[in-house]
This record gives C-alpha cells, structure tokens and sequence, in this order.
C-alpha cells in the first residue's frame, strides 16, 4: 500500500482494516487445512466438491447484491471472512463425521513425522507461492508503472482468470488418488496411459470454459466496468486467457501425475523459473506497451510453466507425442469450438435484450459443454462409472 500511494496516511483507513480481515481470511484457511487432508485421505471428496461449489455460488451472489447495494470494501471483506470461516467450519465438520474419534492435540505432535512430511511439502509450498507469484505481483507493477486508475481495469480481467485456475485445482485434487495409487506409479506404460487419459478430462473441461469466456467476457467487463473501458479490458483478458490454456490443463494433468511420483522438486524448478520470467517480462513490458505488456508478460510466464510441465511429464511417462495430443486435447479443443459457437449463435437471438442474452448464453453453454463432457470427453467405461454413481446416489435419495 505504502509502495502504491504517495504517503502510507493517504490510504483509508476502511482499505486497511480490510487488508487486515484478508490476511485474516488467510490465517483461517491454514487453521482449518488439517481438516481438509484428513478428507482427501478418507477420499471424500464429494461432500467436499458439493461444499466448495456452494460457498463458490454464495460468495459470487453475495458479492453481486452487497455492490449492487453500495457496499464498502471493508463490508465485502468481513462478509468474504465470515463465508471462509464458515466453509471451513463445514468443512471441520465433515471430516469430523468421517473419522468422529480424531481430535487435534497438541500432544500428539510427532517431530518425525513433520520432518518427514515437511520435506516434501517444503517444495509443494514453493510451487504454490511461484505459481501465484507473477499473478500476484502483475497488479504492483501496473500500479507503480501505469498509475492506480490502470490497476482496476487489470484486476478485474485477472479475477476472471482465477476462477478457471479454481476450477482446474479442484480438478487436480481429484484426480491425485487415480493418479497415485501404487500399481500406477510404479508402471511407467501405465503412467502414460493415465497421464494422457487425465490431460484428456483436463482439457475436456478448461478449454470449453475458456471458449465460454471468450464469448462472454467482453459483455461481463462491460457491464462492471463501462463499455469502453470494458472493450480494453477484454484485449488482456483474451491475452491472459490464451496463455493460460495450456498452463492450466497440465496443471489438472502433469502437476497430480508428477507429484504422485514424488517428483516435487523439478515441478517446484519449473514455476520458480516461469514466475522470474514471467514477472521480469511483465516489468518490462508495462511503460512501453501499457496494460497489454504487463499481460504478455504474466502470459509468457503461465505458458512457460505449462510448456515445462509438460516437457516434464513427456521425461518421466515417456507418451507418444502424436497419440498425446490427439487423445489429449483433441476431444478438449473439439468441444472448446462448440461451445464458442453456441455462445456465438445464442448473441444473435437476444440482442436488444442484454440481461437476456447474457443468462440465455449462460444456459446454452453451460448445457453444451456438461454434455459435451458427458458424451464426447468421457470414455464409455467412464460414462458407466458416472452412471452407476448417479443411480446410487438417486437411490439414496429416494429411499
């Protein structure tokens, strides 16, 4: 803040109370983290999906009514802090109604076992701070190059793009108890196999919400941030997006594949090394092509770290190339098409009516691409498993 403003006592005090209840927010979620692993290692991952796609609904709903009512920044920030808390309460809940015995003492704390486990998380955390790095740090320098009026139009179009990395790691967190079950990670055949059949899932759900943004992120920016100022933002947003794609299915593939492995430190090398360029080329792209060199920047970065994701994943599972990248991204790119026409064709049946055409493209997208994924992205063997857990979980309901 003090680097953003001319003097640190120029900045509101209600902006720094809600910094303040951010980093709060921060220091909740690592309280609470225990009990998300003790469900990822009871492979519940249902209820857990069911309660993050819930507060992910409310908090996008309660941030919509809180502005349209001229909420404060301080406001929006205690009411973001009051959802985490009770996200992870549910959370701690549900893990608890796994395994009712289990209770957090600090007596059973084993100074072997957080050795042991702090070895390999030691990378998992520097992978997680370099992967946000360059994201993070994109916001400070269009400040401090472009001025402040510039930092709004950029985080808008970056906020976007943090709901599809949203959606692809929960998909990661998915997909790492396929990916690391012991007769896999032993059998390298069977690796590649696996690696190519989660970047096919992974891509078969990034790139068709990609597509989707693309046709209806320009409305969406200019209805939040004015027309023309809209009409900017929508070229980073498009610059960002296309270095994503491929950063953000190798992020549902490559990075579960390798870390199943144990292969944490290369992956922690390769986004060290993408958020140092990345950032470089940020900071010098941002006085002589403004808000878009600042993009290219961040989006060099992202795809570099998918591109040596990749690289990494092709070292260690040995994939043909050619099979790869028809069976893995061509059903992906296929349905990415699809739904970029639906969203193409349902603008052109509501066009005096804004409001309309935005939900109508809403639907029609989304009810392309769910069956899309359904019918062109799963495999039969996979549509049988879905329907099986469908039937059982409607007979549950019934009963």
């Amino acid at each position: 803040l003090e680097h953003l403003s001319d003097r640190l006592e120029s900045v509101p005090v209600a902006v720094k109370l809600a910094c303040f209840v951010a980093f709060l927010e921060v220091a909740i979620r690592f309280v609470f983290e225990c009990f998300e692993g003790l469900i990822h290692a009871q492979k519940a991952f249902v209820p857990l999906a069911m309660l993050r796609n819930l507060c992910s609904v409310l908090r996008v709903v309660l941030i919509y009514f809180l502005l349209l009512d001229g909420a404060s920044i301080l406001m929006l920030s205690i009411i973001i802090c009051l959802l985490t808390l009770a996200q992870s309460a549910a959370m701690a809940m549900i893990a608890l109604r796994q395994k009712p015995f289990v209770r957090p003492r600090l007596s059973l704390i084993d100074l072997a076992k957080i050795k042991e486990t702090f070895s390999f998380s030691s990378f998992v955390m520097l992978t997680q701070l370099a992967g946000r790095f360059a994201a993070a740090t994109a916001p400070v320098i269009v400040g401090t190059k472009l001025g402040l009026a510039a930092v709004v139009p950029f985080s808008a179009a970056a906020s976007l793009i943090n709901y599809l990395s949203s959606i692809i790691v929960n998909v990661s967190r998915t997909l790492l108890p396929y990916v690391s079950t012991e007769e896999y990670s032993e059998d390298l055949a069977k690796m590649s196999r696996v690696y190519t059949d989660v970047s096919r899932l992974s891509s078969g759900i990034i790139l068709p919400a990609i597509a989707g943004l693309l046709v209806m992120g320009e409305y969406l920016l200019g209805q939040w941030l004015g027309d023309e100022v809209g009409k900017d933002t929508f070229g980073v947003l498009s610059v960002l997006v296309v270095g994503q794609a491929l950063h953000l299915v190798q992020r549902g593939s490559a990075y579960p594949s390798l870390t199943a492995r144990g292969d944490v430190s290369g992956v922690a090398l390769v986004y060290v090394i993408s958020a140092l360029v990345g950032t470089g080329l940020a900071f010098g792209g941002a006085e002589p092509y403004g808000l878009r060199g600042v993009a290219l920047g961040v989006a060099a970065g992202s795809f570099l770290s998918g591109a040596g994701l990749m690289t990494l994943a092709f070292y260690r599972f040995r994939p043909h190339w050619f099979g790869y990248l028809v069976d893995g991204y061509g059903r992906g790119i296929c349905l990415a098409v699809i739904v970029f026409a639906v969203g193409r064709l349902a603008q052109q049946l509501f066009v005096e009516h804004p409001n309309m055409n935005l939900v109508l493209q809403l639907l029609l997208c989304g009810s392309a691409a769910l069956l899309g994924i359904y019918g062109v992205i799963l495999k039969p063997a996979e549509r049988g498993v879905v329907n099986a857990f469908l039937n059982s979980n409607l007979k549950k309901r019934v009963s």
